[in-house]
């Protein structure tokens, strides 16, 4: 049986007979949550088992312990497990030589035509020599292979448009429910998450961080990061209305001492599995563009992301989402971007380049706001308005148009025509949308 290339586009799935083989991400929790739950829905769109090959070390061993009514999931043993690794091992190696492949077949007649073409021109030739160069010329064209197809996105948008329901297998779920009452979190509590970017968990390791040979793109993720003492005011609104907040995240974040907070990313006891269970068991999550934000597309709890900067990563698949925007000042002008002027090429073919706009973050009383629209949300969503159906529009066809030139913005494009069902806040379409 040989390797077979990666399911639609997916490099991380693949169909070897029957079985669908998936190997997710093991360094970001947003992209193994995110590949994960891409590879479930696969799974029940085909009807087909799956299984989860984990490498180590991995980010966070919880998602391997998930089960689903919807899709059978089936677990490797050990011998299977090295068998399957070195299976996908092979596939690699074996697509990346026809990639060079290709790549130089293209690169070799693209060479040929562009020389014959700049030859042909020459004044004092012979008949004879011209119509050998246009001959060749021809040839090239006829030769080259087709240009490497546009890849689709990333983030496959419409295939989990609709949720695969998962749930903790029930030895790993009575043990994670002993594990939150030690920590203060009970079962029959009502339960929002929060998460605050900081910069200790990737130091080192952000896009910034590589030498500018290295970058594809001019962009600072360290405008993702936010502060979370500007979370209080919204943290005090949930807990004044039952709600236990959990603050996730890890040991190198700044503490937050408040009551009726959990502040699980400096607890000694917790464990990754602890904060997907957090997740599982939240009314919805806090958050901004960071692995837990998307995570949530795996444990399927509703989520309000705040503080974004690129409007087409961030933009919500599911109908339970909202999303809120950081101002963006262009440095040229001083002048802040409305909605409309984020819904632009000008923006998204540079969204996170600190040399020509400044991010700030939304205020406490923007995120408190955003925190009291999300709770009224989920109890009856309203109706769309004009001006959060018109940045979907927008952000949805521009994406596409943009898709093919612009390698960032295909990976989190439109998919198949579809951004999302979640919605901008409505305070801030009202406010900014221009």
């Amino acid at each position: 049986m040989s390797p077979a290339p990666g399911v639609d586009g997916m490099a991380f799935l693949r169909r070897p007979g029957r079985l669908l083989i998936c190997r997710p991400n093991p360094i970001q929790f947003g992209h193994l949550g995110m590949e994960m739950v891409m590879a479930l829905a696969r799974a029940r769109e085909e009807g087909s088992a799956i299984a989860f090959l984990r490498q180590r070390p991995v980010v966070n061993e919880g998602p391997f312990d998930l089960e689903s009514d919807e899709v059978e999931i089936r677990r490797l043993s050990a011998p299977a497990a090295a068998w399957w690794r070195l299976w996908w091992a092979c596939g690699t190696h074996r697509g990346d030589l026809a990639d060079r492949i290709l790549d130089l077949r293209i690169a070799f007649w693209k060479q040929v035509g562009e020389t014959a073409r700049r030859l042909v021109s020459r004044p004092g030739l012979s008949p004879g020599a011209v119509d050998r160069l246009r001959r060749l010329k021809t040839a090239a064209r006829e030769r080259e292979p087709e240009r490497r197809p546009r890849s689709t996105p990333y983030l496959k948008r419409r295939l989990i448009r609709t949720p695969v329901r998962v749930r903790f297998r029930r030895d790993v779920d009575q043990r994670l429910v002993r594990l939150a009452a030690e920590v203060g979190i009970a079962r029959d509590r009502p339960v929002v998450t929060v998460h605050a970017r900081e910069p200790g968990w990737k130091r080192g390791r952000e896009v910034q961080d590589k030498p500018p040979s290295a970058r594809q793109y001019m962009r600072d993720d360290s405008t993702r990061n936010a502060d979370i003492e500007t979370f209080v005011p919204a943290i005090d609104y949930l807990v004044e209305r039952g709600f236990t907040v959990v603050r996730l995240g890890d040991p190198s974040m700044r503490a937050v001492v408040r009551p009726g907070v959990i502040d699980l990313a400096l607890n000694p006891r917790r464990t990754p599995a602890l904060d997907v269970y957090c997740l599982l068991q939240s009314r919805f999550l806090l958050a901004g563009e960071s692995g837990p934000s998307v995570v949530t597309l795996l444990t399927n709890t509703p989520t309000l992301t705040i503080n974004a900067t690129d409007p087409v990563s961030s933009y919500p698949i599911r109908a339970d989402w909202l999303f809120v925007p950081k101002a963006v000042i262009e440095r040229a002008t001083g002048r802040q971007l409305m909605l409309r002027q984020m819904a632009t090429e000008q923006y998204l073919a540079a969204v996170r380049n600190t040399t020509q706009y400044e991010y700030v973050s939304n205020t406490p009383e923007e995120i408190l706001e955003a925190t009291v629209e999300m709770l009224a949300f989920l109890e009856s969503p309203p109706p769309e308005t004009d001006e959060q159906r018109c940045f979907r529009e927008l952000l949805a066809r521009l994406s596409i148009e943009m898709a093919p030139l612009h390698r960032y913005v295909r990976k989190w494009a439109a998919h198949e025509g579809f951004l999302g069902d979640g919605r901008v806040a409505r305070f801030y379409a009202d406010r900014y949308f221009g």
